[in-house]
């Protein structure tokens, strides 16, 4: 019974766990074959700090906060299997270029089915999504790139989410 009461009274010398504000982050203690019984030293560190500030010089961001698309640009394109993979290249090459260029651009997919290949691109309106069809971008460059693959002329629609 001893043993039970020792327990208890050392939880009870424990300090709660700071709200998720502190500067420090939560760092491996590394590698230690027993854990220390707690003290009133030990201050526990949050375990999933926030980010504050810039990314440093030279690291680009991992991600890039966008709103939801409202509108979506699916382009359907007739590609034989041989091909599939060389209109993939296109759709990287063109994909960061899109994202960071484009007024309204939201976000841009490619999704490969048995029947075509669909690239659905994401749109704050509907009119950033028709005047992405007339620019350069597109009309240039990814027209223009992806023209010795197809084996048809695309199907282009513009949805507008409800």
């Amino acid at each position: 019974m001893r043993a039970v009461n020792l327990v208890a009274e050392r939880q009870l010398r424990q300090w709660p766990q700071l709200p998720p504000n502190q500067p420090t982050a939560t760092r491996s203690p590394g590698c230690q074959p027993a854990t220390c019984a707690p003290t009133a030293s030990i201050t526990p560190a949050i375990s999933c700090p926030g980010v504050i500030g810039k990314p440093p010089a030279g690291v680009a961001s991992l991600t890039v906060p966008r709103s939801e698309p409202v509108a979506y640009l699916q382009i359907s394109l007739d590609v034989s299997a041989d091909n599939r993979p060389a209109a993939a290249g296109v759709y990287r090459q063109y994909k960061q270029p899109f994202l960071e260029t484009v007024g309204g651009a939201t976000s841009k997919e490619l999704l490969v089915r048995d029947e075509d290949v669909q690239v659905l691109h994401g749109f704050a309106t509907a009119a950033d999504a028709q005047a992405y069809l007339s620019s350069d971008l597109f009309t240039k460059d990814v027209v223009t790139a992806l023209q010795p693959y197809l084996n048809g002329a695309p199907d282009v629609r513009i949805y507008e989410t409800a």
